[in-house]
């Protein structure tokens, strides 16, 4: 179905009407959300490189461990016993 008459806008939308851009004169928001997004940041690099130094010292221990010669360094779990 095709109009005779197109349909004109007085005044047309543009792109720049339909972005929602953050309020130039609200910079405390902005800065608010960037630290809270920079905390974040930093909080889940310290808890991974805790993991990573916490592997790296019981690798270690493991390591020492094994060069004495001794083979109980790890705990192994034996398997239940059935009894009857």
């Amino acid at each position: 179905m095709r109009l005779k008459h197109p349909i004109t806008l007085k005044n047309p939308v543009t792109l720049m009407d339909i972005i929602i851009l953050p309020d130039p004169h609200n910079d405390e928001d902005l800065r608010h959300r960037n630290n809270l997004i920079a905390i974040a940041f930093v909080l889940a690099l310290a808890i991974i490189a805790a993991i990573v130094v916490k592997m790296m010292v019981e690798s270690e221990k493991n390591q020492r461990c094994l060069a004495t010669g001794r083979r109980d360094c790890v705990e192994v779990a034996a398997p239940p016993r059935n009894t009857p």
